[in-house]
């Protein structure tokens, strides 16, 4: 079956241009793993402004298989917001309900 729950996920920035992936899931909120079943973690996300009203208006994805992957930008990216929604893809390609508004400024 499809997986049920949403990615918790968060951008975290450690060096310039590059924000990391943390996610954990939201029935187990306490724990960086993917539920059983999950190939990864779909990140479809925007850069900089106007904001997306949904996952179909950012242009940029990404698939996370591990907790802690990086996702490096452009320079000339610094310092403008990322915004992006998530959800689980399961490893027969079944995919979870989007999460709601990830937000993160490119360090």
């Amino acid at each position: 079956p499809a997986p049920s729950t949403t990615p918790m996920v968060s951008l975290v920035s450690e060096v310039i241009s590059t924000l990391f992936v943390i996610f954990s899931d939201s029935a187990t909120p306490g724990t960086h793993a993917k539920p059983d079943n999950v190939a990864f973690c779909e990140i479809n996300y925007k850069v900089d402004v106007p904001l997306p009203s949904g996952p179909e208006e950012c242009p940029e994805e990404v698939n996370i298989s591990r907790s802690h992957t990086a996702i490096v930008f452009a320079p000339a990216q610094r310092g403008k917001v990322v915004n992006g929604y998530a959800r689980w893809v399961n490893k027969n390609g079944k995919t979870g309900p989007w999460s709601g508004l990830i937000t993160a400024i490119v360090p």
